[in-house]
């Protein structure tokens, strides 16, 4: 007799993911946790962070921030008014509708974030102190906060690799002096004028936040992205960008996804170690031979650094010379030549360049630059008895410029040294100077500080 054996279908689950046995935390974590969730929760919620994952156009007019709205605007505007007695209202940059700024409203607006950020504190402390942990809670807001700062490093780096935020300088931007630049424009137009640096750190922060999208690589992510807001947070402070208040906000993301893989890091770095040789006496003499001669290389790129920078760094002494001066009276070859629409800045500037001694025995030199001119390096001494002694010299580019010769025709200027002792003046006030040109052209010029 045939047995048929029937397949009878088993209804398929989901397998069962075991429970960790989560430890209990300590009470200081805990606080924490609360003060952090609650702070960097509130201050994404008011500022474009949130904003910025809904609406990526560049102004804020077309979605304002939650801060600049009600019901948060009043509340701002009567801290500022009763508490700090000032007109806390929003930048008129981007319609008035940015909190991201560092104008008062921003930083007002952060004060009151962090007082209700400390009393939620306080008070969810005081009813849920007999929790063990967060855990669960915790893997949710690290969802939130991965989101809301990938969003920033994908916003920013593409604004990067596509050159939009730093663009290229204007044509008025080139025509403008650069001593009338303020610290942001000059870093603006750095960046602008080098695409190439300004893609590549586009697709830093772009890499970063691409990362922090899938779990895996989050930690890896979050690495990158702080990295880049450490080096935009500081460009920011140093540049006087107004956003560093965001920046520094920005910044403090990734430090709070990279909190808890603080420890792990730590051991996979240390435990990572390259055994020279077998055993272990050696290996301790060798990596105290390559602690010795790091510390070499250090002491000789300090001691040149050093060195360096009192010769013709910023510590360098500077002569009685520096400074710029204005040109009042000036004669080319003992003709005198009035100023005229056609002339360029009569204005000169002095430099050092190198160092003299308090007696006078050793020269000091210095480069000195009129617009229209070649640059030129005179060699002074200073006596205290007799004041300044000048000796001019000429210190030209070879094949860099042109002039006209004695027959008409163009002709190269040539290097050409011509020492002359000009009337020892004090350092401060009027003086008499004298450069020399091409060919028998020398000009005579009075010049005074300004």
């Amino acid at each position: 007799m045939n047995t048929q054996l029937q397949m009878i279908a088993q209804p398929q689950t989901e397998p069962i993911q075991p429970q960790l046995n989560i430890p209990r935390w300590n009470p200081f974590l805990k606080i924490a946790f609360r003060f952090w969730m609650i702070y960097l929760g509130l201050y994404c919620f008011a500022t474009q962070i949130i904003i910025s994952l809904f609406n990526a156009t560049e102004m804020a007019s077309d979605l304002p921030d939650p801060a600049t709205v009600w019901p948060l605007r009043p509340v701002i505007s009567w801290v500022g008014a009763h508490i700090f007695h000032v007109n806390a209202s929003p930048s008129p940059t981007f319609g008035g509708n940015s909190g991201t700024l560092d104008c008062m409203f921003g930083w007002v607006m952060t004060f009151c974030v962090l007082v209700i950020a400390t009393a939620a504190t306080v008070v969810w402390s005081l009813l849920d102190r007999r929790r063990e942990n967060y855990a669960g809670l915790h893997k949710w807001f690290s969802l939130f906060v991965r989101f809301a700062l990938a969003g920033q490093m994908i916003i920013y780096g593409m604004s990067k690799v596509i050159p939009v935020q730093m663009p290229y300088p204007s044509l008025i931007r080139l025509l403008q002096p650069f001593g009338t630049l303020s610290p942001m424009g000059a870093l603006w137009g750095s960046m602008g004028a080098t695409p190439a640096y300004e893609t590549f750190t586009g697709f830093a922060e772009l890499a970063g936040g691409l990362l922090l999208i899938v779990p895996r690589t989050a930690i890896v992510g979050a690495l990158v992205s702080l990295a880049a807001m450490i080096q935009v947070f500081t460009l920011n402070m140093s540049y006087d960008v107004p956003a560093k208040r965001f920046a520094f906000h920005t910044l403090l993301l990734p430090c709070f996804l990279l909190a808890p893989e603080v420890p792990r890091l730590v051991r996979s770095v240390l435990s990572t170690q390259e055994q020279l040789f077998r055993g272990i006496r050696t290996n301790r003499i060798a990596l105290a031979a390559q602690i010795l001669l790091g510390l070499w290389i250090v002491g000789v790129a300090g001691n040149y650094a050093w060195g360096a920078w009192n010769t013709r760094g910023g510590g360098r002494p500077l002569p009685p010379l520096y400074g710029i001066w204005e040109v009042k009276q000036m004669s080319i070859d003992e003709q005198l030549r009035p100023p005229l629409l056609t002339d360029s800045a009569r204005r000169v500037a002095t430099r050092t360049g190198g160092r003299a001694s308090p007696s006078g025995s050793l020269p000091g030199i210095s480069s000195f630059w009129m617009a229209g001119w070649t640059i030129i390096r005179f060699i002074w001494s200073f006596s205290g008895s007799t004041g300044i002694r000048l000796c001019w010299s000429q210190e030209v580019s070879t094949g860099s410029r042109s002039s006209p010769s004695a027959d008409g025709r163009s002709s190269a200027i040539t290097p050409e040294i011509k020492d002359k002792d000009v009337k020892p003046r004090p350092c401060a006030g009027v003086f008499d100077c004298a450069m020399f040109g091409h060919e028998n052209e020398e000009a005579r010029m009075t010049v005074r500080a300004i």
